[in-house]
C-alpha cells in the first residue's frame, strides 16, 4: 500500500505543480463566469426550490442544504475551473459540480432519519450489521446497555423491545434468550427453490395453555408464537 500511495503521489505531483505555477500568475485576476453557467445556476435554483416545496420537510437541515445547492455547485465549479487552469468557469465545470452535489444530496436526509430513530429501530439496524457473515447473532444485556439501546435491561424491557423490533423489521425474528441475559436475532431467509427446509412452530406452550383453560396463559402463549413467527412465510 505504501508503494501504491507513493506512486499515486508521484503521478499527481507534476499536475499539482503545473496548476500551482499557472494560478500564481493569475493571483490578482478573478475568475469569470460564462453566461451558460448563470443560466444553469438559475435552473438549478428553481429545481432545488421545487424539491424542497413538494418533497421535503421545510424545517429540516436537509431542506436548508438543498435550498443552497446551486450556490455550493457554483463554488465547487470554481475549484474545478482552477484545477483545469481555466480563466472562465465553463458549462462543463458547473455540470460536473451539480453531479457531485446530487451524488451527496441524500446524505443529510439519511443522517436526520437515523438521528430521529427510536431505540428499538436503532437496535434492529445494529443487529442487521452483525449478521452479514453469521446466520444469527446474540446481543447480551451488557452490550445492549453499553450502546445505549436500553438503560433498564430487565426481562420485561427486553420483551417490550423485541415486540417493537418485530413490528419495525418484518424480515427477522427477535427472541429473548438465556433467561433474559440476551436478545437473539435471526434474519428470515426466503427462497423460491423447491424442497426447501422449514422450521416448525413450537406450539407446546399453547397446547398446555388451552388444556388448562387459562385465557391469560393462552394469550401469552399466542403472543410468544407471534413474536417468533413471520407472517407470509
Amino acid at each position: 500500500l505504501q508503494i501504491q500511495a507513493s506512486q499515486a503521489r508521484d503521478l499527481m505531483k507534476d499536475g499539482v505543480i503545473s496548476v500551482t505555477n499557472y494560478q500564481l500568475t493569475k493571483a490578482e485576476t478573478p475568475l469569470e463566469v460564462s453566461d451558460k453557467v448563470f443560466e444553469l445556476y438559475t435552473i438549478y435554483k428553481r429545481y432545488n426550490t421545487e424539491v424542497v416545496a413538494h418533497t421535503m420537510n421545510k424545517e429540516s437541515t436537509s431542506a436548508l442544504i438543498r435550498k443552497h445547492l446551486q450556490w455550493k455547485a457554483l463554488k465547487l465549479s470554481g475549484a474545478f475551473a482552477v484545477m483545469d487552469c481555466s480563466d472562465v468557469i465553463q458549462e462543463e465545470h458547473y455540470i460536473a459540480a451539480m453531479q457531485y452535489c446530487e451524488s451527496l444530496s441524500k446524505d443529510m436526509e439519511n443522517f436526520e432519519r437515523d438521528l430521529n430513530k427510536s431505540y428499538y429501530e436503532r437496535f434492529s439496524d445494529y443487529c442487521h450489521t452483525l449478521v452479514r457473515n453469521e446466520p444469527k447473532v446474540t446481543v447480551d444485556v451488557h452490550d445492549i446497555k453499553k450502546r445505549g439501546f436500553l438503560a433498564n435491561v430487565s426481562r420485561t424491557k427486553l420483551q417490550e423491545m423485541i415486540n417493537l423490533c418485530a413490528s419495525y423489521d418484518k424480515q427477522g425474528i427477535y427472541s429473548v434468550v438465556g433467561d433474559g441475559a440476551a436478545i437473539q436475532y435471526e434474519p428470515i431467509i426466503k427462497s423460491d427453490a423447491i424442497n426447501v427446509s422449514y422450521k416448525p412452530i413450537d406450539t407446546r406452550s399453547l397446547n398446555a395453555a388451552v388444556e388448562s383453560g387459562d385465557s391469560e396463559a393462552i394469550d401469552r402463549a399466542k403472543q410468544q408464537i407471534a413474536m417468533n413467527t413471520a407472517y407470509g412465510y
